[in-house]
């Protein structure tokens, strides 16, 4: 995997740029949206992390964020219920799922609203794997490649027609393809990773090479290892 700032660099705007959950949980109302009776009565929150306990009618998200000044890890936690107006949404989709969508161990964005240390889920948006590498080999289909991680592991990409491609950095970026795609560089895929590691991209943001490839990869390289 790319290092954490690498990673950052490369998801950039594209996971903003796809239509469906998040955008949904962004347009969720503010507290200034609403009326002053409803702004008194509850406070509408946000929070993102990763599923620790789950029930039928509770979730616990655990949160990882850095302390400005120290920049240590500090984990929290916060716990909402989950009842019939909660509304489950995977990333990228804009249809709506049941709560047993939900597992441990998922990454996820919710909106909640807490009234008296009463928090309740209002919005959950399952969040894509991520998986970051270099490219290290394309298929003749035409739809799917390879990238080799950090750690030397190997994971195979699917694409389709709902694939978003784009390439360059996060403030100087465009719409890029599978065709444009080079052996050599830099990914970040945010997709659905399936039971035999095969992740279906939803997102490629891609980091150009042009004449460098990485290491020991021949740019002209266009089989799968």
């Amino acid at each position: 995997m790319l290092n954490t700032v690498t990673a950052r660099a490369l998801l950039g705007v594209a996971a903003l740029g796809v239509a469906g959950g998040t955008t949904a949980l962004a347009a969720s109302p503010s507290p200034s949206a609403a009326s002053p009776s409803a702004t008194h009565r509850e406070h509408r929150d946000r929070a993102a992390g990763t599923i620790i306990k789950l029930s039928s009618s509770e979730m616990t998200v655990e949160r990882v964020h850095r302390d400005p000044k120290t920049k240590a890890a500090i984990k929290d936690d916060v716990t909402v219920e989950l009842d019939a107006s909660t509304a489950v949404y995977r990333f990228g989709s804009k249809d709506r799922l049941g709560l047993d969508a939900l597992k441990l161990g998922q990454d996820v964005a919710l909106g909640f609203t807490s009234s008296n240390n009463h928090k309740v889920a209002k919005r959950v948006v399952i969040r894509p794997d991520r998986r970051a590498g270099r490219v290290v080999g394309k298929d003749a289909d035409g739809k799917s490649f390879t990238i080799r991680t950090r750690n030397g592991a190997l994971v195979h990409v699917t694409t389709s027609d709902k694939t978003r491609f784009v390439e360059g950095t996060v403030r100087n970026h465009q719409a890029g393809s599978w065709a444009e795609l080079k052996v050599g560089d830099r990914v970040l895929v945010l997709g659905q990773e399936d039971t035999q590691h095969v992740v279906d991209a939803l997102v490629v943001r891609s980091a150009r090479v042009d004449k460098v490839a990485a290491p020991g990869v021949s740019p002209s390289a266009t089989a799968t290892p």
